[in-house]
């Protein structure tokens, strides 16, 4: 389920307050892969520098600072 353009268009990081994108399909398997967090996640958001990623569950942005994974730059 991808997100409404209108709603992510309003969302950015809570702690750098950076514009979000959707994560690409080859980020969203390494973040699968490399974080228990995101075991069981289909969607991700990740700000547009790449440094910060968020998981989407259910449809929903857990835009939460203890949600986020720091992405190597």
């Amino acid at each position: 389920m991808a997100l409404d353009p209108k709603l992510l268009d309003l969302l950015c990081c809570p702690i750098s307050h950076k514009p979000l994108k959707p994560a690409s399909k080859t980020m969203l398997e390494r973040l699968q892969k490399q974080h228990a967090s995101f075991r069981n996640v289909d969607e991700a958001l990740v700000t547009l520098d790449e440094r910060r990623a968020y998981p989407v569950q259910d449809g929903i942005p857990v835009l939460l600072p203890e949600a986020a994974i720091e992405l190597q730059a």
